[in-house]
């Protein structure tokens, strides 16, 4: 092997105070001793590896020299002085020559029983083609038997350093860190990317349980994880590790955290006094709060529900038109859950309807829904579901006529407001059965007065009215009987002009009537 050479010449004047000043020979008892030390024991290739020099003795010396073996495989780089050496050895100066690598001491006036001290650092690299193995750099005497020299190193004049040098280890999967924190149900595990990783596996324990496996995730890219059957009250420890084929990362065991309350999931609805607000029930809770705000107002709370199993609350005092944030918070004591705070509705006053039976169809009349820009008019019947006969694009128009309603049919009429895709509730309930308008006309009948009218489907009988022009309306008969459609009044007097209309009914329902139909009896 190669090897390098760096010469180390030391002159080292001793005066002592006492004495006049002495040249120690080859084999007086005087002792020098020069040590070398690596900064690691091991190094890969490209490292740098720093070995320091240091110089000790005993007795008085007069020069000193050394010779530093640097093995093939490493590459000096640079030297550098020890800047206190001078004044701590009391020497008149340590100097080094870069260029021939030459240090030189000289001048002591007292050096003698000194503990070692550092001289100077040797910088070197491991080359990048260097062999595996261990590289010796050794500093040797290189004093001749006729040197008026007294120099003994450490072990037959010699001190040595070893680095090895191996084979840089592929850097295994990195440990994810992991971050825990309650989430709306259960509790969510987060955790750092492990480059390289396939996938990871998700562990849960607790102090009385071993580790069990929660999930194994299959992609790399998924950095989180949520327990939802954590339950309320437990603490449990979580980890995460990673994979690459059989290969694991380590995992930390110190994670813990105490599962809370589960978070109530609100849904909000337009409901016929108010807004109804529903939740999810938090199991282990005593009770709910319930909270409400606008975009202008802060969350104040509007209920407090101490039935854990009562999960709905309908906000009556909600106005028309106005649009309401709302959220549930489930408390235990002191404890309380996480809550929403996203859901929000625009909350619209159901219309209520009125249902009549018109001369064309039957008439749906409804209350205005303020903040509406619109109302969806629906329609079925027993054996039909909802469907829309009517949008109104209006607000101010509160009334529609079903113009294809068939007599004797049974409807079920509702009014929708709505406002973009926001809706109101509405009614299931309103319900008419549809009587068409008799059609009347009037004869003279010998000395009487007949009226005339076409038969109504649906129809149990008939209401006959009669009126002047100073009197009011009087029913004047009750004709039984669907398919009758004829009455003779045999009351009406000479010479007066008489009003007549009819009326279909069945039960309380009634259909409308005509109020133009007129004779004047002359005979």
């Amino acid at each position: 092997m190669k090897k390098q050479i760096i010469a180390l010449f030391l002159a080292l004047c001793i005066v002592f105070t006492l004495v006049p000043v002495q040249t120690a020979s080859a084999g007086s008892s005087s002792t020098a001793t020069f040590t070398v030390t690596a900064d690691k024991a091991t190094a890969n290739r490209g490292d740098t590896v720093n070995f320091t020099i240091a110089f000790s003795q005993t007795g008085k010396t007069n020069t000193l020299e050394t010779t530093l073996v640097i093995p093939e495989g490493l590459t000096f780089v640079s030297g550098t002085v020890n800047s206190s050496a001078k004044s701590t050895l009391g020497f008149d100066d340590v100097a080094f020559t870069e260029s021939s690598l030459y240090l030189n001491g000289y001048g002591a006036t007292s050096f003698t029983g000194t503990s070692s001290v550092t001289l100077m650092t040797v910088v070197c690299t491991v080359d990048s083609d260097a062999a595996y193995g261990n590289y010796t750099v050794t500093l040797k005497d290189s004093v001749t038997s006729d040197d008026n020299y007294d120099v003994k190193t450490t072990t037959n004049n010699t001190s040595a350093a070893t680095v090895t040098v191996v084979e840089e280890e592929e850097e295994g999967l990195s440990e994810p860190e992991i971050t825990l924190s309650n989430a709306a149900v259960g509790i969510t595990v987060d955790w750092t990317k492990s480059e390289g990783a396939d996938g990871y596996y998700v562990f849960r324990k607790t102090s009385s349980t071993n580790w069990s496996t929660l999930a194994k995730l299959t992609s790399a890219d998924i950095l989180s994880y949520t327990d939802t059957t954590a339950v309320y009250g437990t603490t449990y420890y979580y980890t995460v590790r990673a994979y690459a084929g059989s290969t694991y990362s380590t995992f930390d065991t110190t994670k813990t955290i105490t599962c809370g309350l589960p978070q109530p999931t609100v849904t909000l609805t337009n409901a016929a006094t108010g807004v109804k607000i529903s939740w999810t029930k938090s199991t282990g809770a005593e009770g709910y709060f319930v909270f409400r705000k606008t975009s202008s107002t802060n969350w104040s709370r509007i209920a407090t529900i101490t039935n854990v199993n009562t999960l709905t609350y309908t906000d009556t005092k909600a106005s028309s038109g106005t649009t309401y944030y709302y959220t549930v918070r489930a408390y235990d004591g002191t404890v309380y859950s996480p809550f929403e705070t996203t859901k929000s509705i625009r909350y619209f006053a159901q219309p209520t309807v009125t249902l009549t039976n018109a001369s064309t169809g039957v008439k749906i009349d409804w209350t205005k829904s303020t903040g509406a820009t619109g109302y969806y008019v629906f329609r079925k019947t027993s054996s039909t579901n909802w469907s829309r006969i009517a949008t109104i694009t209006s607000v101010n128009t509160l009334t529609y006529t079903d113009t294809g309603a068939s007599s004797g049919t049974t409807y079920y009429y509702t009014v929708r407001a709505y406002n973009g895709t926001l809706y109101s509730s509405f009614v299931t309930n309103k319900t008419i059965k549809y009587l068409k308008e008799p059609a009347v006309s009037m004869v003279q009948y010998g000395s009487s007065v007949k009226v005339n009218w076409t038969p109504i489907t649906g129809a149990t009988g008939y209401y006959v009215f009669r009126k002047t022009s100073s009197t009011n309306w009087s029913r004047i008969a009750t004709v039984t009987g669907q398919a009758r459609g004829s009455y003779i009044d045999s009351t009406a007097v000479k010479g007066t002009k008489y009003w007549y209309t009819v009326r279909a009914y069945s039960g309380s329902t009634y259909s409308s009537f005509t109020t133009s139909k007129y004779i004047t009896k002359t005979w």
